[in-house]
């Protein structure tokens, strides 16, 4: 146990956090470091819950309901026009006087366009309390007395009855009809992306506030407004955990407004921070570069393996589970069997590896996966595609390691995916299996430094396949050895990515300290 101070670290995380490995891995490198750590994970169960394991506490927000965001909506305006308010400062701050303008003119615009909806929201709510009002006033002077009068077996009764339930059902279409409007017009144009940046501040801010953190770690933008909330309204360090290059990402569903708010924020915020973390040193150096921070602590996504070498995967190794020999072929994809990974051309990369199969090893999204039995289908290759359900995360480089290739066939669809350095790489190299990848700048530089495999056309289903063949082939010249496999592990593995978080929140010392100190 390390001799840090015990203080209190708040993890900011939109999802599950059961599903993120990297909050996982990061949150336990603090608690065993001796810090206290919290997570606040938008978790959309029924009811608030807080659970505990390996000493860090998860505190999981409820589910949210469309109303709750309509009356949310103030809080997440404000938020929005303070991240305005910072980015403009800093523009003036950076002589970026021309910028500065036309966000301000953005922001004028803005609050008259809140003003605006402001006032129709009145125009729509504010008859429905009366009305409801007075119809319960009606009904208490007219109907009933009227119904104490008569008997319940009178048509007059029921009839009553009738016209009284009629009227409020009939209110309450009317009324859900007007939140719901209400709803999509707060989705329109920019209000969409002020929902997306600071729905989780909204919701999170005031729970934070109450843990009273030392330190706010955000991971991804989407929670960055509500660190730097919390970081202000507490005297918290902020460290802003980028996950990917949040403006090119292949999230085909942003508009444009989207877009062009999510750089604003990340601009903006990150200046704000105390530090900033990245993935890998191509992301690091855009940053950089980008919003003229200091470079990135790069904290590679890297998985575990202190304990892997120790740990039989419960249904023996993959070969196992498929029932395939030693002298068969084996080429494999670990990892989210999901859009742009180039799942579907390595399928079709099959008819021209007739030999050889292919196992999938993760969980799978249904469109993807329908894909795969349809083109498989079509080729004729049905018999030797094997879709396999995802091991836990310390089995996994047991459970693959008697494969002969792993594929990284990332698509290059977007600048975040050209920056990518995933921890399936990692998984493959140190299961001792040498990799083809795609043609994206960290995969390359990997491969080619420690000479683990070959570089193909990600694109191109017969240079996957070549590839594949060539290196599975000649398996003694591209299988990484101890001596390679040791020096990946000492430069990429958990450790050193451990060691270098504890150190920047060493360096990171908490606001009190630092004054007592100067």
């Amino acid at each position: 146990m390390s001799n840090a101070p015990s203080k209190r670290v708040l993890m900011l995380l939109l999802g599950r956090w059961e599903t993120d490995s990297r909050v996982i891995r990061e949150a336990n490198a603090l608690a065993h470091a001796g810090y206290e750590v919290h997570v606040i994970s938008d978790y959309a169960s029924d009811t608030y819950k807080s659970v505990t394991e390996s000493s860090v506490t998860y505190h999981c927000l409820a589910r949210t309901t469309g109303r709750a965001v309509i009356f949310n909506f103030g809080k997440m305006v404000i938020s929005h026009l303070r991240v305005q308010l910072i980015g403009i400062k800093g523009m003036l701050a950076s002589g970026e006087f021309w910028r500065a303008l036309r966000a301000s003119l953005v922001l004028a615009r803005m609050v008259f366009l809140l003003a605006m909806m402001m006032g129709l929201g009145a125009l729509i709510f504010a008859p429905f309390p009366i009305l409801r009002a007075m119809l319960s006033g009606f009904s208490r002077l007219m109907i009933v007395p009227a119904r104490a009068l008569l008997t319940k077996e009178s048509r007059y009764y029921s009839k009553l009855s009738a016209w009284y339930w009629l009227i409020f059902a009939r209110l309450g279409e009317v009324s859900r009809g007007a939140w719901s409007l209400a709803y999509k017009v707060m989705s329109v144009g920019d209000f969409a992306a002020i929902l997306y940046l600071n729905q989780f501040a909204a919701r999170a801010t005031a729970l934070g506030g109450t843990l009273n953190p030392d330190f706010v770690h955000a991971h991804d933008l989407v929670t960055l407004s509500c660190g730097y909330r919390l970081a202000r309204l507490t005297g918290a360090r902020l460290i802003y955990d980028a996950h990917e290059l949040e403006t090119h990402t292949n999230y085909w569903s942003l508009s444009d407004s989207h877009r062009r708010w999510i750089a604003f924020y990340e601009e903006a915020l990150s200046r704000q921070t105390d530090a900033v973390i990245t993935v890998c040193d191509s992301i690091s150096d855009w940053l950089h570069s980008r919003y003229k921070i200091a470079r990135p602590v790069v904290v590679h996504n890297s998985p575990d393996f202190s304990h892997a070498e120790n740990t039989t995967p419960e249904k023996g190794t993959l070969r196992d589970a498929l029932g395939l020999c030693k002298d068969t072929p084996l080429a494999i994809y670990v990892g989210s069997v999901t859009l742009d990974r180039g799942i579907e051309e390595c399928v079709r990369a099959m008819q021209f590896a007739p030999n050889l199969h292919f196992a999938f090893v993760g969980p799978r999204y249904s469109e993807t996966e329908k894909n795969i039995r349809q083109i498989s289908d079509e080729l004729g290759v049905r018999d030797r595609i094997h879709l396999v359900n995802p091991v836990p995360p310390a089995e996994v480089t047991q459970f693959i390691s008697d494969a002969d290739c792993s594929v990284v066939a990332i698509q290059n669809v977007c600048l975040s995916y050209y920056f990518c350095f995933p921890n399936k790489l990692l998984e493959s190299v140190l299961a001792g299996i040498p990799v083809v990848v795609a043609r994206l700048i960290e995969l390359e530089n990997f491969v080619r430094k420690f000479k683990v495999g070959l570089v193909a056309d990600e694109t191109d289903p017969k240079a996957l396949a070549r590839a594949m063949v060539e290196v599975i082939e000649n398996k003694d010249k591209f299988r990484p050895d101890l001596e390679t496999r040791s020096e990946i592990l000492l430069q990429y593995g958990w450790e050193t990515q451990r060691a270098r978080l504890l150190e920047l929140y060493h360096k990171l010392k908490p606001q009190e300290l630092k004054t007592t100190e100067d």
